[in-house]
């Protein structure tokens, strides 16, 4: 590709950390011209014309060293394009109920209004979409300390992505989008290219540090995987039917023995 102009951008961002160890801080980011993304059109040397976009960001963190916690960040995202803005909101909450356990636990969200990205290719024409998409996850992590060499340490998360087609377009030689005949529907008029994609996963792992430098390590992983064309809405339904999905379930074992290769040579050189 001849050298062509990409991005630009623009940032601001501050924070203050009170007498308290509670902190807050926020950001600003623009794009104050049109930019080119060289990836959307998945075809070396066509570019999409990404249109001028402000994002704003602002979080608060309290004092980790308390028994609980809490982080919370929201942002808001406005493109100068019909109705299109992203939504974010994460919050995670730390708990500490005594020097031996320890967990977290997290919930994000984010909603894209009108976003646009690659769908398909159609004869020689590049098809873009128009789309409502919700991105959802939730998590708890833990661990809990037995003594100074085992421990046992757990993850679980439920990632939920969904993506509801409303038009399509053409992406045009000059990196613009225009109207398109393509519909993106099947025959028996389904949508072709509406997702809801679930994965589900689950890792323990018991720790032992049996020698100086040496560890045993006992996993078990759980992981479930759901893909479909039907966007769904509630959430404790959809996770039913993940749950209802068939799981991948491994089990490992690792062992690391630190050999301390000066000792053992000093031990070899003793006299019988």
């Amino acid at each position: 590709m001849p050298d062509h102009f990409f991005n630009f951008a623009v940032e601001l961002s501050t924070f203050r950390v009170l007498q308290g160890f509670n902190a807050f801080g926020g950001s600003v980011r623009a794009e104050p011209v049109v930019t080119y993304d060289p990836f959307e059109a998945r075809v070396p040397g066509r570019l999409y014309e990404f249109p001028v976009n402000v994002a704003y960001e602002a979080w608060i963190s309290t004092n980790y060293n308390l028994p609980y916690a809490v982080d919370l960040r929201g942002g808001y995202r406005r493109f100068d394009e019909r109705d299109r803005k992203n939504l974010m909101a994460t919050l995670e909450q730390r708990f500490r109920p005594n020097d031996r356990l320890f967990f977290i636990l997290s919930a994000s969200h984010e909603f894209k209004d009108e976003d646009v990205g690659w769908v398909a290719f159609s004869d020689d024409d590049i098809i873009l979409g128009r789309r409502d998409q919700w991105t959802t996850e939730i998590g708890l992590e833990g661990s809990y300390t037995f003594t100074n060499r085992l421990s046992l340490n757990a993850d679980v998360r439920h990632y939920w992505s969904r993506a509801n087609y409303v038009e399509y377009h053409t992406l045009l030689e000059d990196g613009k989008i225009t109207y398109t005949e393509y519909t993106g529907l099947n025959d028996d008029g389904s949508s072709r290219h509406n997702v809801d994609f679930d994965a589900f996963t689950v890792d323990l792992w018991l720790r032992w540090n049996f020698a100086p430098g040496s560890e045993l390590t006992l996993g078990w992983k759980d992981n479930i995987f759901a893909r479909e064309n039907v966007v769904r809405q509630n959430y404790f339904d959809n996770l039913n039917d993940t749950w209802a999905s068939p799981g991948i379930n491994s089990i490992s074992l690792k062992v690391l023995y630190f050999i301390d290769a000066a000792k053992a040579a000093q031990r070899g050189k003793r006299p019988p």
